[in-house]
C-alpha cells in the first residue's frame, strides 16, 4: 500500500488526541493559545533555559537564536544564488525579521505581555498565552502564504513541482481534518456532557441518559463535514498520482469520476444528518434538555463536488481528444 506510512501517522495523531482529551485536554482557550504558539514558545522556552544555566549555556542560546533567526534568510540567499529566487521569496526576508522577533519576546516572557496583550485587566499567564498566539499565528500565517505562492508558482513552472505540492498541501489538510474530528470536535464533546451534568446535578444519570446520546449525535453532525472530507482527500492523492503519471489516460479519469462520486455521498451524507438530527430532536424534545438545531450549507464540499465533476469532464474530454489525435497519426 502506497500511502501506509501516512495512514499509519494520520492513525497515531487520531490516537494521541483521543488520549489527550481523556486525560484532560479540554481545547480552552489558553489549549488553543498554546497550539497556535507551537514550536516558537517552546524554542523560546529552551533559549532562555540555556540562557540562565550559566555563561556557557547563554553563548549557546546566543548561537542557536542567531541560527534560528537567520535560516530563512540563509535560505533565500541559496535560492538567489541558484537563480531561482521569485517575488514570494521576499517573505522569507520578512519571516526572518518577524522570528528574531517573536523569539525574543518567547525568552522574555514579561516583554511578550506587555507588547502583543497590554490588557491591564488580565492576568499574567492570560497575557503571556495571548501574545504568544498572536506572534504564533503571524508566523503560520506568513509561512501558509509562502507555500501557497509557491505551490502557484509550481503550476505555473513545473508539473512535476506541482504535483508534489500539492501532495504536501493534501497531507497537511489531512492532518487539519484529523485534529478537527478527534481534538476539537472530541474535546468539544467532553465539555459539552460536563456542563449538562453539572446543570442537572439533581438529577440521576440515567434521566440524562438520551440527553447524552443526543450530545454525540450533535458532536457526530458537526463533526461530519470533516470527517467525510478524509475520504476526499484521500481520493485527491490518488487522482494526482494518476494524472502524474498520465494527465488523460483512463486511470486519471476514473479517478476524478470516484473523486466527484466521494464528494456526492458526502454532500448527501451532511444535508441528511442535519433533518435527521433535527427531526429526532423535536419528536423527542421532552426528554433531550441539550438541543442544537443545525442549519448549515456546506459550500465548500459543494464546491469540490463541482470541481471534481467538472475535472472529471475536461480530462474525459482531453482523454478523447488526444485518442482521437493518435489515431490521425
Amino acid at each position: 500500500m502506497k500511502y501506509r506510512w501516512m495512514y499509519l501517522l494520520l492513525a497515531a495523531e487520531a490516537v494521541l488526541l483521543i488520549v489527550l482529551c481523556l486525560t484532560g485536554w479540554t481545547g480552552s482557550a489558553m489549549d488553543a493559545a498554546a497550539a497556535m504558539a507551537f514550536p516558537y514558545a517552546a524554542l523560546g522556552a529552551l533559549l532562555r533555559a540555556l540562557s540562565l544555566s550559566g555563561a556557557a549555556g547563554n553563548t549557546a542560546a546566543w548561537a542557536l537564536y542567531l541560527l534560528l533567526g537567520l535560516l530563512p534568510v540563509a535560505w533565500l540567499l541559496i535560492r538567489c544564488a541558484r537563480r531561482r529566487a521569485h517575488a514570494e521569496d521576499a517573505l522569507l526576508a520578512v519571516f526572518s525579521a518577524v522570528l528574531f522577533y517573536a523569539l525574543y519576546l518567547f525568552i522574555n516572557p514579561a516583554q511578550l505581555a506587555a507588547r502583543t496583550a497590554p490588557d491591564p485587566g488580565m492576568y499574567a499567564e492570560m497575557q503571556i498565552s495571548m501574545g504568544g498566539a498572536a506572534l504564533g499565528c503571524t508566523l503560520h500565517a506568513m509561512l501558509l502564504a509562502y507555500a501557497v505562492l509557491r505551490v502557484m508558482r509550481f503550476s505555473g513552472e513545473k508539473e512535476r513541482g506541482a504535483y508534489a505540492a500539492m501532495r504536501w498541501l493534501l497531507y497537511a489538510v489531512l492532518a487539519v481534518l484529523v485534529f478537527g474530528v478527534f481534538g476539537s470536535g472530541l474535546s468539544g464533546l467532553l465539555r459539552d456532557v460536563e456542563a449538562l451534568r453539572a446543570g442537572n446535578s439533581a438529577l440521576p444519570a440515567s434521566d440524562l441518559a438520551v440527553s447524552m446520546v443526543f450530545l454525540a449525535a450533535q458532536a457526530l453532525v458537526q463533526a461530519l463535514p470533516l470527517l467525510l472530507g478524509i475520504p476526499i482527500a484521500l481520493q485527491a492523492l490518488r487522482l494526482i498520482d494518476a494524472a502524474s503519471a498520465e494527465p488523460y489516460s483512463e486511470a486519471t479519469a476514473a479517478a476524478a469520476h470516484r473523486m466527484g462520486a466521494y464528494c456526492r455521498a458526502a454532500l448527501t451524507g451532511v444535508l441528511l444528518s442535519q433533518v435527521a438530527l433535527n427531526l429526532l430532536q423535536l419528536m423527542l424534545a421532552d426528554a433531550v434538555r441539550s438541543s442544537s438545531y443545525t442549519v448549515s450549507l456546506p459550500l465548500a464540499a459543494i464546491l469540490l463536488m463541482l470541481s471534481a465533476a467538472l475535472l472529471a469532464r475536461l480530462i474525459e474530454r482531453g482523454r478523447r481528444i488526444k485518442e482521437d489525435n493518435d489515431s490521425i497519426i
